[in-house]
């Protein structure tokens, strides 16, 4: 058999470790019923996805084998200006917080703005690792 769906390949991956957690908290819990139906659910799920992964090409390849360049060309331009307003949009709330926590000094101010701002450092060390990835491999 070959792959042709890695995204499937790993969600079934995830769903079959989300089985055995689930089956652990079962044993290990008081036996509920809801452990048990939750781990069938990700039996049934994982065993969709492991079909799919070496049975059906995925979407991205399907989208890569109909596309032209001016679609390949309009997809990468509305991401790069959705990731730039996304990133505008992110550091004007981290501004928005650092002013309202200096105005009224509340700490859930103080536990949203470093929430922002870890996911401005996680965005920028991401974009950089990305570009730096494309830029060797070219």
């Amino acid at each position: 058999m070959k792959l042709t769906n890695k995204r499937s390949l790993a969600l079934a991956v995830l769903s079959l470790v989300l089985l055995a957690a689930s089956l652990a908290v079962y044993f290990l819990q008081g036996r509920e019923i809801r452990f048990l139906l939750s781990a069938g659910l990700a039996l049934v799920w994982g065993l969709v996805q492991l079909y799919e992964a070496f049975h059906t090409k995925g979407a991205a390849e399907l989208a890569a084998a109909l596309a032209d360049e001016r679609d390949r060309y309009l997809a990468a331009k509305s991401s790069q200006r959705a990731l730039g307003i996304f990133s505008c949009l992110l550091l004007a709330a981290c501004f928005a917080l650092v002013f309202s926590y200096g105005l009224w000094k509340r700490p859930e101010l103080l536990g949203a703005l470093t929430a922002l701002c870890a996911a401005a450092v996680v965005l920028f060390v991401l974009l950089l690792c990305v570009n730096i990835y494309y830029e060797k491999r070219g």
